[in-house]
């Protein structure tokens, strides 16, 4: 079983020619599939484009989030609701080229666990797309934009590591944020906790903390602050894994609001 989830933001001219390609290519496979579309909240008429799509292929799935969460959310929501044994993903403004998934599926096929493309001959501009860009796997082709601009560039290098480390946090820890903030929780706890009893103790015998161990005071103040922020966050994050940023998802016949996060 394959599933491909495409993020969508305002592609409106480009998701009737990507369907038709991509279910072309997907068809001449002959293994089953599913598509799923996850509109980031477009303001054209991308959502009614992809609304209609539903209605007429029972491979297809929309998810409509929200509101305009970011690719790496659309992605995450995407991947929630994949069935497939592989999930591809690729972009909705055509410059991944549907007709390149098949050297990406061998790949997979021949044992890989990964298979990631990069862009032969790129056309982009050199600073501020190729640079931040550089992986290397399956050479795929690349293709103009035909309609619209980018909406990534040199200023998203920061945004997509943070979003790297973000995807690194979910894949460990999306349904357990106790288990990551709890450990720096306890290792500040368990450190600045000694030394402030230790200090209470000398205070109790006659000593003048501030003037002699103020350093160490400051130490044990922070460390011991850490952890029970690190404590809170965990508790938060618990809670804040439960709520789900999916309006809706439609496949052929039914629209259905989201469920909550697992």
């Amino acid at each position: 079983m394959l599933s491909v989830v495409i993020p969508v933001h305002n592609e409106e001219p480009s998701i009737l020619p990507l369907y038709d390609r991509l279910t072309r290519t997907l068809e001449v496979l002959n293994r089953p599939y599913e598509i799923i579309f996850v509109d980031d909240a477009s303001t054209d008429r991308s959502f009614d484009l992809l609304a209609n799509l539903v209605e007429t292929d029972a491979r297809l799935k929309v998810i409509r989030l929200r509101r305009n969460f970011g690719q790496t959310a659309a992605l995450s929501a995407g991947f929630h609701e994949a069935q497939g044994d592989v999930i591809v993903s690729m972009d909705g403004d055509l410059q991944h080229a549907p007709e390149d998934l098949p050297a990406l599926l061998a790949k997979i096929d021949e044992g890989y666990d990964i298979a990631s493309g990069w862009r032969r001959d790129r056309v982009d501009r050199p600073l501020a797309r190729r640079l931040p860009s550089r992986i290397a796997e399956v050479p795929i082709r690349n293709t103009l934009r035909q309609a619209g601009g980018s909406h990534y560039g040199l200023s998203r290098t920061l945004r997509v590591l943070f979003d790297l480390l973000t995807i690194k946090f979910l894949l460990s820890y999306l349904t357990r944020p106790m288990h990551f903030f709890g450990k720096l929780g306890l290792a500040g706890t368990s450190l600045g906790g000694p030394i402030l009893g230790y200090l209470a103790f000398r205070k109790f015998t006659g000593h003048e903390i501030l003037f002699e161990h103020g350093p160490l005071l400051l130490a044990g103040s922070l460390l011991l602050l850490a952890g029970i922020i690190m404590f809170t966050t965990g508790l938060l994050g618990e809670v804040l894994m439960r709520i789900y940023a999916i309006r809706e998802i439609r496949t052929r016949g039914e629209a259905r609001p989201a469920e909550r996060a697992p």
